[in-house]
């Protein structure tokens, strides 16, 4: 159903489907009767059904008693063969005709033609409008409240003051919500700088621990340190060449005078 509800023919494909609907419970178990759709109507609950929201609802047939349900109490398993004979035999004692194959076969290609189905320009604009229709929460209160207000004075102009007065109430339950999520962004806000700024103060009292500890325990010895840069003078390379020279000149002076 998810799957279809959003189609331009929904009503005309699930029209005289059979569904397993969910009545209820027996104890702990669930109990599933077998019921042909025979109407789509407009239910006053707004209803997820799966990633969507609607307010549809199926009036559905078990023998001769008729009664509308949302989409989300459909079961997508399979009738069981009790639920099946529980069915036949309803239809049976209450005089309510089987379905003829042309009718089968019918909805056969009704379900295919869906399954097939390539959505136009139009029809995505209309899912559209039928999903911010139904939307918990407006993305953009900015937006949404200028739409309104836009309404509320086309309302007026018209002279339907109760529809503009009804704009109206949604405008300030709009502004109402606003402001409650603002709050709740600021206080998230607050709370993580909170939490950083005391972290940080924690990280620097643990630093000087740790330095306190470390002095108390060397007792202020200078330990060696192989990541530390030792003191050292710098040698020039020359001297040492400069000094042999000198010592080969004194040596050859002396094996001459001998």
């Amino acid at each position: 159903m998810e799957r279809f509800i959003n189609l331009p023919m929904f009503e005309r494909t699930v029209m005289n489907c059979f569904v397993r609907i969910s009545i209820g419970n027996n104890g702990q178990k669930p109990v599933y009767r077998v019921a042909e759709i025979v109407g789509v109507v407009e239910t006053a609950k707004i209803y997820s059904l799966g990633k969507t929201r609607t307010n549809r609802g199926l009036k559905l047939k078990h023998g001769t008693q008729e009664r509308v349900f949302r989409l989300e109490f459909i079961s997508n398993q399979e009738f069981t063969e009790t639920e099946y004979a529980k069915w036949r035999d309803i239809c049976a004692q209450q005089n309510v005709p089987m379905p003829t194959i042309d009718m089968i076969e019918r909805k056969q290609k009704d379900i295919k033609e869906a399954l097939n189905y390539e959505f136009k320009d139009e029809d995505v604009e209309k899912i559209i409008e039928e999903k911010n229709r139904f939307r918990n929460r407006p993305t953009n209160y900015a937006m949404r409240k200028t739409c309104l207000m836009k309404e509320r004075d086309a309302a007026m102009l018209r002279g339907d003051y109760d529809v503009a007065q009804d704009l109206g109430q949604q405008i300030d339950e709009l502004e109402s919500r606003a402001s409650e999520l603002d709050k709740k962004r600021s206080s998230s806000i607050s709370l993580i700088s909170y939490i950083n700024d005391r972290n940080r103060k924690r990280n620097v009292e643990d630093a000087e621990k740790a330095i306190l500890e470390e002095a108390r325990a060397n007792k202020g010895l200078k330990i060696s340190d192989p990541f530390t840069r030792r003191i050292t003078q710098p040698r020039m390379g020359f001297k040492s060449v400069e000094k042999k020279k000198r010592t080969n000149h004194s040596t050859d002076t002396g094996n001459t005078t001998g």
